[in-house]
């Protein structure tokens, strides 16, 4: 599992092939990327804590569900090994799978590793 934070960078100095945010963007001013991390390091101390109690993951996958932009959008899942699924990003399963109905009609598709991206709506 990985997380990327741009904190302390510049849009226009990201070489990237879409519009990116950062942290000192969304704030107007400079800030601490060494604060960044212990702020994080700190959030994500606290849900490893809530999912180890008795009712702590679905707690966990409720806060998720709540917060989450890409649920009722149109995704782009790249999957390891090429495979692609392409549809609407229905729900989060309660073991954490992402659960897309796919474009073609065919049914769903439940997602456990791969890029997701959301896409403009058709």
């Amino acid at each position: 599992m990985g997380i990327g934070v741009n904190a302390d960078l510049a849009p226009a100095d990201l070489e990237t092939d879409r519009a990116v945010a950062t942290l000192r963007d969304e704030r107007g001013e400079p800030v601490d990327p060494v604060e960044v991390a212990a702020i994080l390091h700190g959030k994500l101390l606290h849900w490893a804590e809530v999912v180890e109690t008795a009712d702590g993951f679905a707690e966990a996958l409720d806060a998720w569900r709540e917060r989450s932009v890409t649920l009722g959008e149109r995704v782009r899942v790249q999957i390891r090994g090429g495979e692609e699924v392409v549809g609407r990003a229905a729900r989060v399963t309660e073991t954490g799978a992402l659960v897309v109905e796919t474009d073609e009609g065919t049914g769903t598709v439940e997602v456990t590793e791969g890029e997701c991206e959301r896409l403009r709506p058709t």
